[in-house]
């Protein structure tokens, strides 16, 4: 950007360089600071990072600098400190069916039909994206189903989903024009088939974590990650969040365990510190806990019903039955104070 943008910047950096290879000097200070347990400015790093005090009065305050306060060596990044994976559907957002879905995606293929010079009507195409959408579904019930494990979560790709199944019967011109505009239509789909908004709890535990330096990423099964993220921009939370493992960009939908292994590998935190939430026993318990996720908690109120829940609980599959998303804070609290006592360097006494 221009040195004078027309608008006030805040942030100010703290480094200017004129190359990339100027980046190389202060990398190589970090990690001798690091090597020898100092900080950047030669004073004892803590267990809070700047920048992520927890705020006057909050009730895990101390748990947060109890590490620091008591002269504590720095935490390991990938050892007790936990991070956090959240499910899309059911969790934070929970969605009001649109009854004009197939209508308002259908008049989007009557105006390609109509650029590609092979026009169909509105009655058409609606069918077009109902039908279609009944053989994705059975397609994927078919699949959960299957002796092929190789294969048995792949999601759907777009150019079969629009050329193949919605554009079963409609004209080879245009199922070809869908197949290359799949990515698309899918997006317009996802932003079509229900009214989203926040679930209760879950945008008030993802600006919480955030405040405590506690790492957030998603985990969701959807046709379309772009149109997740541009819900979660709408809820003002987007920045907010880390890895993100979107089923329709991995092209494995849950339980399948390379979505989850995707949102791990993007988290500073081992598997077993994290802790993921999800609202389905099957998807989200068993594929957590395949995964090697050490807590997998799930919510009440989604897709599976009480029963269902419960099961998953007694079968090992969950570790913890939620009400709401911001429940999951006192555990987060709970985690953090375990994660501070063993970082006291050896010889400190603890704070009474």
């Amino acid at each position: 950007r221009t040195d004078t943008p027309p608008f006030r910047i805040a942030e100010a950096p703290d480094l200017v360089l004129e190359t990339p290879e100027g980046l190389i000097a202060p990398l190589r200070a970090a990690l001798d600071s690091a090597a020898s347990g100092r900080g950047a400015a030669g004073g004892p790093t803590t267990a809070t990072a700047p920048g992520t005090e927890p705020p006057a009065g909050d009730p895990s305050a101390a748990a947060l600098s109890s590490a620091a306060s008591a002269g504590a060596a720095p935490v390991p990044s990938r050892r007790g400190r936990p991070a956090v994976l959240l499910d899309h559907g059911g969790v934070i957002t929970l969605s009001t069916p649109n009854p004009a879905r197939d209508e308002e995606v259908g008049a989007l293929i009557v105006a390609l039909s109509e650029r590609i010079g092979h026009p169909i009507d509105l009655e058409t195409a609606a069918r077009a994206v109902a039908e279609g959408w009944e053989r994705h579904r059975a397609r994927k019930r078919a699949r959960d189903t299957s002796a092929d494990p190789a294969h048995r979560h792949d999601e759907i790709d777009p150019a079969v989903l629009w050329g193949d199944l919605v554009g079963e019967g409609l004209p080879e011109p245009l199922r070809a024009a869908l197949r290359l505009d799949g990515a698309q239509f899918s997006l317009a789909l996802h932003r079509a088939k229900s009214v989203p908004a926040p679930r209760p709890g879950a945008l008030e535990l993802i600006r919480w974590c955030r405040e405590q330096g506690i790492v957030v990423g998603i985990v969701s099964n959807t046709i379309s990650g772009r149109g997740v993220r541009e819900i979660l921009a709408r809820y003002g939370v987007l920045a907010d969040l880390g890895p993100s493992a979107y089923s329709d960009e991995i092209g494995v939908r849950k339980p399948g365990r390379e979505i989850f292994e995707a949102a791990l590998g993007g988290l500073d935190a081992d598997p077993a510190d994290v802790l993921y939430v999800g609202d389905k026993s099957v998807n989200d318990g068993r594929g957590g806990k395949d995964a090697g996720i050490g807590t997998v908690c799930l919510l009440r109120g989604g897709k599976d019903s009480d029963e269902e829940l419960a099961q998953a609980l007694a079968g090992g599959f969950a570790d913890h039955v939620l009400d709401s998303p911001d429940a999951l804070i006192a555990l987060l609290v709970e985690r953090v104070r375990e994660a501070a006592r063993p970082s006291v360097a050896a010889g400190a006494h603890p704070a009474p």
